[in-house]
């Protein structure tokens, strides 16, 4: 046993020279051997704890604890769907599209099989050797769980989500972009996304940085006209066969061979098919009204979910699964006991503490599993809470868009930046009216500047939005200026400062608070205690430019400084996100060259980034920065990234179809086979 890597030649070598006393290469264990050992009985490194300082891959497990248990509970998911699964044309087409580019975005419409025929994808990868990473919250989890020369599959479903404005101004674009050019140069990776049709036009139309990276070169769209008749009729029957449908409802189906009118549907798409076969989602349909419920479902597919929130669920459940939806369709726990906690508060008359928190956790047992998921923060810190299927958002926005008192409710409870922002995503798409849109929004700046002391978080935020958005900011600017006057006494109440940045550039470009008043460098110095974040740093900086002197000099020296600082700390993660200088290496006979222009793109990055502040950085400033960054290190992983490892592809191999698919699909279905 030895610490040291040893290829198989070495094995060998080691076996030759200790014969006979070694009688098996099995019996020499060298550095990956012991690595995987201790991967595979965790309880051995718990019991020797010294164990953790000296191994890499153990230290990888405990940091990434939730990526790899929430891989591994989504994997035996997607092993339990397998029997169901039909590996269609498109199947095969996106195997050879994935192992040509290493990634591959598939998008469609919303129940065609996107994150199915993604998870099949994964599932014969990892058949084929390949760790899985599912991704959740952004590619800093793929970032975090990069192994170089192991097999890894990483998975993003629905990476844009439904709110693509907060998506592409989180960077999610850059990074994606990034992790993709990663990837495509290491033949041990893989990287698979979805997306909506929609939401993925949309993200391209808004994002520079996908139109420039030809993302559509990666794209795959699944269509439901690309299924042959024979196809849905597979799809038909596995989830029949396959599933928990009831025999009662089986025969149903088989009457008159109704199967064939459901195939032939022109609503007919696999998610649906889905939902009318589990036995769960159809609770309370009497078995001889079962095919009546089918024909209507396909006739107003948007109906699925009507039975589940109106019969299925209590009023607290379906309050849940609204807040989940105009959160942007994710919240986390601790969020939405919160929210449950204020809709008590509202209650005329308030209910007891206990009563109500007993009623929020049953109906929460009941929704979970049903119309939503919880599951682990990547950190294992904090639970989160999603939507059980995407359709389950499309129908509360459907049934709730246009209630101007549902939603100001929804959104009072929720109270914060992300919510208001998926608010306005709704209302560019359509599915809010510009009427309704300003309604709700006047009424909740009403309601809480009223008193904003009592929530000046929202209060802050709520401002920044209106002044924000061009269709809020006139009609309420009065308003505004009535809140100005409490402008210092909100941020010095406030637990977030930064938020009032927007707010606080109002108020001097309108002149309602001068900008000689010495109160601002007092806020300008809170504000950089507060954050390091770019964004609101950038906001701060707009807010500095716009005092008068001496004021102005001094608080820009403090930010400059503190931006400074804060990009030497961060320089290496932001190299990584936006893959700066990823295409040098340090193994040819032009290295040198290959790091003055890597160290030269480095400098251009920076000098970009902070060119976006409204303030003045010199040529030693970003001279600072890129000094932090240890660019010859880079250039060395970069040559181990692109060492490559040769994987295998694997597929479904599909045979010819011959005769009548009306009679194929009769045989198919032919039960006494």
């Amino acid at each position: 046993m030895t610490s040291v890597p040893l290829s198989r030649a070495n094995k060998q070598t080691i076996k030759d020279i200790f014969a006979p006393f070694i009688q098996s290469e099995a019996d020499i264990l060298g550095h990956e051997d012991i690595q995987d050992f201790l991967r595979d009985h965790p309880a051995v490194v718990q019991q020797q704890y010294k164990l953790w300082l000296a191994s890499a891959e153990v230290l990888r497990l405990i940091f990434n604890a939730p990526i790899i248990g929430r891989s591994s509970f989504k994997l035996e998911e997607v092993t339990a769907f397998a029997p169901k699964y039909v590996p269609t044309s498109c199947h095969q087409e996106a195997v050879t599209r994935l192992n040509s580019a290493g990634s591959i975005i598939i998008i469609g419409e919303p129940g065609i099989g996107k994150s199915t025929l993604a998870e099949q994808l994964v599932l014969q990868l990892a058949l084929d050797g390949f760790e899985l990473c599912f991704v959740e919250n952004d590619v800093t989890e793929a970032e975090a769980a990069w192994v170089n020369d192991r097999k890894q599959v990483f998975y993003f479903d629905d990476f844009l989500g439904r709110n693509y404005l907060e998506a592409i101004d989180r960077n999610h674009d850059s990074q994606v972009l990034a992790f993709m050019r990663r990837v495509g140069k290491d033949k041990s990776k893989r990287f698979i996304l979805t997306s909506r049709t929609t939401i993925m036009q949309q993200g391209k139309r808004l994002s520079e940085l996908f139109r420039a990276g030809n993302i559509d070169q990666r794209e795959y769209e699944v269509k439901v006209t690309d299924l042959s008749p024979l196809e849905k009729a597979w799809i038909l029957y596995n989830h029949i066969w396959f599933g928990n449908l009831d025999a009662a409802f089986v025969e149903q189906l088989y009457i008159d061979k109704r199967y064939k009118a459901v195939i032939a549907h022109r609503n007919f798409n696999p998610r649906l098919i889905a939902f009318l076969t589990d036995n769960h989602k159809i609770a309370g349909v009497a078995h001889e009204k079962y095919w009546d419920y089918v024909l209507a479902t396909l006739e107003n597919p948007q109906d699925i979910w009507r039975g589940v929130f109106e019969n299925q669920l209590d009023q607290m459940g379906r309050l849940l699964v609204a807040l989940v939806v105009f959160h942007g369709g994710q919240i986390s726990e601790r969020e939405l006991r919160a929210c449950s906690e204020r809709a008590r508060l509202d209650h005329v008359p308030v209910p007891a503490a206990a009563e109500w928190s007993l009623e929020f956790e049953l109906s929460y047992q009941m929704s979970v599993g049903a119309v939503i998921n919880r599951n682990l923060d990547r950190h294992g810190s904090e639970a989160r809470v999603g939507l059980f299927n995407p359709s389950v958002g499309d129908f509360v926005l459907r049934r709730f868009g246009g209630d101007t008192a549902s939603l100001e409710s929804f959104f009072s409870l929720l109270r914060d930046y992300r919510s208001l922002a998926h608010f306005q995503a709704l209302r560019k798409s359509g599915i809010v009216t510009e009427i309704v849109f300003v309604a709700v929004v006047r009424n909740l700046a009403a309601r809480f500047w009223r008193e904003p002391l009592l929530t000046p978080e929202f209060s802050s935020d709520l401002a920044s939005f209106i002044i924000n958005n061009e269709g809020l900011r006139l009609p309420l600017r009065p308003e505004l200026v009535a809140l100005s006057a409490q402008f210092f006494a909100i941020s010095d109440a406030s637990t977030r400062p930064e938020a009032l940045s927007d707010f606080a550039v109002f108020t001097l470009v309108e002149g309602l608070i001068p900008s000689d008043d010495e109160r601002w460098l007092d806020f300008v110095h809170m504000v950089i205690e507060q954050t390091t974040d770019d964004s609101e740093l950038i906001e701060l900086s707009n807010l500095v430019n716009a005092l008068e002197e001496p004021l102005l000099s001094s608080a820009s020296t403090e930010l400059a400084e503190h931006v400074i600082s804060c990009w030497k700390d961060k320089i290496s993660e932001e190299v990584g996100y936006h893959g700066v200088a990823a295409d040098y290496t340090d193994d040819d006979e032009y290295s040198d060259d290959s790091y003055d222009k890597a160290k030269e793109e480095l400098t251009k990055f920076v000098s970009n980034a902070l060119g976006e502040y409204a303030i003045n950085f010199d040529c030693a400033d970003i001279d600072a920065i890129v000094d932090e960054f240890d660019l010859r290190e880079h250039l060395r992983n970069n040559r181990r990234t692109y060492r490559e490892y040769e994987g295998g592809g694997g597929g479904y191999s599909g045979g010819g179809i011959s005769g009548s698919e009306q009679d194929q699909i009769d045989d198919l279905f032919q039960r006494d086979r």
